[in-house]
């Protein structure tokens, strides 16, 4: 199966680049032929916001949106339900349920969880220290991204 994938970052060290990366490489080493904006592929793959979904694919491909979304904020909804019907996408990806249930508000078609995951070599230790203690937040210094609230809950250990 040959799929076309899609996305408006290609910024690979930030959030949605560096997820793109990874949805690629997956698909990949489980033999699926990934290629950019294909118009003969088989499935359109776009891992975007739904208005900047663009289906560059056939009339003919099975058109899934990935949506990765923080936000609580209705007002930043960019008239979702509007951009899925206008895009003809035949059902979305999101990595977690919060996602899900975001998205349930502006469509009827299959929603499916699929996690962005953690790296296999990823593994917790539990550790003990004396001193001062470094905290490292990775991530755009965004009000979505809640930097305040995650130290706040930090200080709080």
């Amino acid at each position: 199966m040959r799929i076309s994938f899609c996305n408006k970052n290609d910024r690979v060290t930030q959030g949605f680049g560096y997820a793109s990366t990874r949805i690629v490489n997956t698909l990949v080493r489980n033999d699926f032929q990934v290629s950019y904006s294909d118009k003969s592929a088989d499935v359109a793959l776009f891992f975007a916001h739904p208005e900047q979904f663009e289906f560059s694919a056939e009339k003919n491909a099975y058109k899934i949106g990935y949506v990765a979304w923080e936000s609580t904020d209705e007002k930043e909804d960019k008239n979702w339900k509007e951009h899925l019907l206008k895009c003809g996408v035949d059902e979305i990806w999101v990595p977690n349920k919060f996602c899900e249930s975001v998205m349930k508000k502006y469509t009827d078609k299959p929603i499916y969880i699929f996690p962005h995951g953690v790296d296999k070599t990823y593994e917790p230790h539990k550790r003990t220290f004396e001193g001062k203690l470094k905290f490292l937040h990775i991530g755009y210094p965004a009000m979505r991204k809640n930097l305040h609230d995650t130290v706040e809950a930090f200080l709080e250990l």
